[in-house]
């Protein structure tokens, strides 16, 4: 997931690459911090939390 607020005079590029990003990577892109929360309180509802590493995450052993 990938949160971005676009402020300054740069905003117009951060968001193309944010959106490049999130588009390579299939995670969505959420430019308010509100609608992140939103996100992910329907997620949370939707199934139970799980805390995990990175590593255990993306696939890769811990050294």
């Amino acid at each position: 997931m990938f949160a971005h607020r676009p402020l300054g005079a740069g905003a117009h590029d951060d968001t193309q690459i944010m959106r490049g990003a999130a588009v390579m990577r299939n995670g969505p892109l959420l430019t308010t911090l509100s609608a992140a929360a939103v996100n992910g309180l329907t997620a949370l509802k939707a199934k139970d939390l799980k805390v995990r590493s990175l590593q255990q995450h993306f696939g890769r052993t811990e050294r």
